[in-house]
């Protein structure tokens, strides 16, 4: 791949027939070494195809590298759907529904992520006194049952709880602290969650400032208003590296996240 990356610099400027040839059948039929190849979030890849226009691509050469799998995620919506039933993909193609796996199973899965990041996270920062057993058993019981299941839960309490501008027991202790009711656990407590990390970015001068600019753009754009009022702020609203890397990782942690977008504009208009 790193062959044809060189040879083809624009290739990604090619038609998804080109790009599937050059960079995922050829350098593959070529290795024949079994590859695990994840597609997350499919339905995010929007195309005004009646089926998905990745899906159609992949029914045309699966065929072609059968020492390749394919693990997609997405919503099943109708264009997924439709693409997955075109001939070549129906056959080979299992289907794992989410909301049919036991909770058990689920929360498990959460209670091993929090415990394996949250004692690397306590190896990793000398700068802090933690105690041995940080975190406790009883924390990690009520990080997940906040989490209700939910992983963008998990994973936004454990990037809150490692910023390098607190202590990982002052992040834990602010998450734990916030409202015990089951209404305010899982999917609603994303959203109490996102307030806490807001805070903390806000208070950040730089962050703060472009944390706003960008929830000024974002609202009119997700409720259908008018952007013309905003034009000025499009150029300070072009992230490069520079300004990212100065802006704190609370606010790169909500920046990217489409249900923080979600949660904006579903929370406050």
């Amino acid at each position: 791949m790193l062959q044809v990356l060189k040879a083809c610099p624009d290739v990604a400027q090619e038609s998804l027939c080109s790009q599937m040839e050059k960079l995922i059948v050829g350098p593959l039929k070529a290795a024949r070494v079994p590859t695990l190849i994840i597609i997350d979030a499919l339905d995010e890849c929007k195309d005004k195809e009646p089926a998905s226009a990745i899906l159609s691509i992949l029914s045309r050469y699966v065929n072609k590298i059968p020492t390749v799998k394919f693990f997609i995620t997405g919503w099943p919506e109708s264009r997924i759907r439709t693409g997955f039933r075109l001939k070549p993909l129906l056959p080979i193609t299992e289907v794992l529904k989410l909301h049919e796996v036991k909770p058990e199973t689920v929360n498990n899965d959460i209670k091993l992520y929090f415990q394996t990041q949250l004692t690397e996270l306590a190896k990793e920062r000398s700068d802090c006194s933690l105690a041995e057993d940080w975190p406790s058993p009883s924390e990690i019981n009520t990080l997940c049952k906040k989490a209700a299941g939910f992983f963008i839960y998990a994973s936004t309490a454990v990037k809150f709880i490692m910023s390098k501008s607190h202590t990982p027991t002052q992040q834990l202790d602010l998450i734990t602290s916030l409202p015990q009711s089951t209404s305010h656990e899982g999917r609603s407590g994303i959203d109490i969650l996102y307030i806490q990390v807001l805070k903390q970015a806000i208070d950040d001068p730089i962050s703060g400032l472009w944390l706003g600019q960008w929830c000024l753009c974002l609202i009119p754009c997700q409720s259908g208003h008018s952007q013309t009022s905003l034009g000025h702020l499009e150029s300070p609203l072009l992230f490069t590296p520079s300004t990212l890397s100065s802006l704190s990782q609370q606010a790169r942690m909500l920046l990217f996240r489409f249900s923080t977008s979600h949660f904006l504009t579903s929370s406050w208009i």
